[in-house]
């Protein structure tokens, strides 16, 4: 039974071990493409440019950050107890996320329309307004992630971990090189 015994946790501590290297290999990967971003604005666009990405995507980023409520904290506690269904923990977050877009639109749409010029000097609005279409997307995911997480699917979690700056990396890289956005 011994031998039983030690055969398992060897290779419980092998698929931790790989599940620790995957979530390092994505770590790096992600800082790779936030420095190419990093480089790409800088370059194309120059320090006022890089200064107005930055105010564009500073709304969505701290309405992200401060309205997500641990959603996807409590995602992965409760789905990892097995407290809930999966189909009910996803339709819960989507419901709740739904709610949470709502309320931070319904801040942000007025912010923008009566106070982007005191808020963002030298940010043109329709920027602001583009920016402001990434706040849905990224408090969504991280949501929908913890599932994964949660479920200790750490493969797919950590590719559903990399599609934003991914897909950041491409639109900007589209709007620079592509459309020549200044």
């Amino acid at each position: 039974m011994t031998l039983f015994a030690n055969l398992v946790s060897k290779i419980n501590q092998n698929a931790v071990n790989k599940n620790i290297v995957l979530t390092l290999c994505r770590q790096i990967f992600a800082a790779l493409v936030q420095f190419l971003i990093v480089v790409l604005i800088a370059r194309h666009l120059g320090p006022e440019g890089n200064g107005q990405y930055a105010m564009v995507i500073l709304l969505p980023t701290f309405l992200a950050t401060f309205l997500n409520l641990g959603v996807a904290p409590s995602t992965v506690f409760f789905v990892s107890k097995a407290s809930y269904s999966l189909i009910n923990t996803i339709k819960g977050n989507l419901f709740i996320g739904g709610c949470i877009i709502g309320g931070g639109v319904a801040i942000a749409v007025p912010v923008l329309y009566f106070f982007s010029h005191q808020l963002f000097p030298g940010v043109p609005l329709d920027y602001l307004w583009l920016g402001l279409l990434c706040f849905p997307i990224s408090l969504i995911i991280p949501m929908l992630s913890a599932v994964l997480q949660g479920l200790s699917d750490f493969k797919s979690f950590n590719l559903s971990i990399l599609l934003p700056p991914c897909v950041q990396l491409v639109l900007v890289a589209t709007g620079i090189l592509v459309f020549n956005l200044e």
